[in-house]
């Protein structure tokens, strides 16, 4: 199949080789991210069987971004060793937006949307802001079932691992995703984001 779509979006290919020192060197003068992503990449590793470090990370204390970046692809090598780092990394994206609505903050966040997966892009822009303090997300449209988000400024694989933060997003709310790409330079990207309700859901919640 054609990975190029009509509208500039394009399917990733996950088997692009990364560099990690290139990527580091897109990291912004101070970057940090939240230790709950990076205590969830440990945890995941835990459960796999899988070591990457003993260091215990604090929910909402800031850690460096090349830190992040180091954590993201020991994990994505150490837990799917058999398929491109690229597509690990995509895998590991997964794990976000779970471990962000599951905090205390996010449960103030996004409880509110009475699991309305049409409600979430509203609040894209402070899911990001919360997870770290570089890089924005905006909410371009959101249609009946799709909707597109522009990301700017984003250091960590915004082709891979952001990639698999919109397919979790989407998968926890009971849908099937689909995520497609336009990357604009190596830190920023449109997503088209579509998603198919599953039969686990009404396509709407039910009227409280």
């Amino acid at each position: 199949m054609d990975r190029t779509v009509s509208s500039g979006f394009v399917r990733p290919d996950f088997s692009v080789p990364i560099d990690l020192e290139a990527q580091k060197r897109l990291i912004q003068p101070g970057a940090t991210v939240k230790g709950m992503q990076l205590q969830a990449l440990v945890d995941e590793c835990k459960k796999r069987g899988v070591a990457i470090g003993t260091r215990k990370y604090t929910s909402f204390r800031e850690y460096p971004g090349e830190e992040l970046l180091d954590l993201l692809v020991a994990t994505a090598q150490g837990v799917w060793p058999n398929v491109p780092t690229r597509e690990g990394l995509r895998r590991v994206g997964r794990l976000a937006y779970p471990t962000l609505y599951h905090s205390l903050i996010g449960r103030v966040v996004f409880g509110a949307l009475a699991r309305d997966i049409h409600r979430i892009w509203s609040v894209v822009s402070k899911g990001y802001a919360l997870s770290g303090s570089t890089g924005s997300a905006t909410l371009v449209e959101v249609r009946d079932n799709d909707a597109i988000v522009r990301l700017e400024g984003i250091y960590s694989f915004v082709d891979s691992w952001h990639v698999g933060i919109f397919e979790g997003a989407v998968e926890l709310y009971d849908a099937e995703p689909e995520v497609l790409v336009k990357k604009t330079s190596p830190t920023s990207a449109d997503f088209l984001v579509r998603w198919r309700e599953t039969a686990l859901r009404p396509s709407r919640p039910p009227a409280r």
